[in-house]
């Protein structure tokens, strides 16, 4: 029965297409649900950082560049002996997917990250002496943490994890592409 089952599964998989689509809103969720950046600095004992990246956005391929491209909110709070410091900006993360069969993760690699659009204003010039700093710990932690995982408690997705071997980046997914 077991047998036949795994069969039947197989088949499935097989049939439907050589490959299995993730969309914008898969990684989102996952993004959502596993991908945490909190990270506090100091430097020295006269100033703290608190970094926060969050409302990750997802989208796939948008001019036609074989790239991820992520927005999302990073939350800054800078404590000082003197005065301490909050504002937001916006982040840009654009990057080439790449699949690691062993782990059935897709991860991001040759990153681009812009951080934009610093509010209040007045905290622009305050902001650019961290932004170097911050946008180097962002880059290391996205490329060490999947921004996809498939599910190897699903029957599919642990069959897929098994074959597919390369990733293909269309508009709005990713086509893990196995062979047959």
């Amino acid at each position: 029965m077991k047998k036949t089952l795994w069969l039947m599964l197989l088949s499935s998989v097989l049939l439907s297409g050589c490959g299995y689509n993730i969309t914008e809103a898969d990684i989102s969720n996952y993004l959502q649900h596993h991908v945490d950046y909190k990270k506090t600095y100091r430097l020295g004992s006269l100033l703290e950082v608190d970094t926060d990246l969050s409302q990750l956005k997802v989208k796939i391929d948008p001019n036609n560049q074989q790239r991820v491209q992520l927005n999302g909110l990073l939350q800054l709070h800078i404590s000082s002996f003197i005065k301490n410091f909050d504002f937001t900006s916006h982040g840009t993360f654009k990057a080439k997917p790449v699949y690691n069969k062993e782990e059935g993760a897709i991860y991001l690699e040759d990153m681009s990250i812009q951080l934009s659009d610093v509010k209040p204003d007045k905290y622009s010039s305050i902001a650019s002496k961290f932004l170097p700093k911050l946008e180097q710990s962002m880059r290391v932690y996205l490329q060490s943490h999947p921004v996809y995982q498939l599910d190897t408690n699903k029957s599919k997705q642990k069959m897929i994890k098994y074959f597919a071997d390369r990733i293909e980046v269309q508009p709005g997914y990713l086509h893990l592409v196995y062979k047959l």
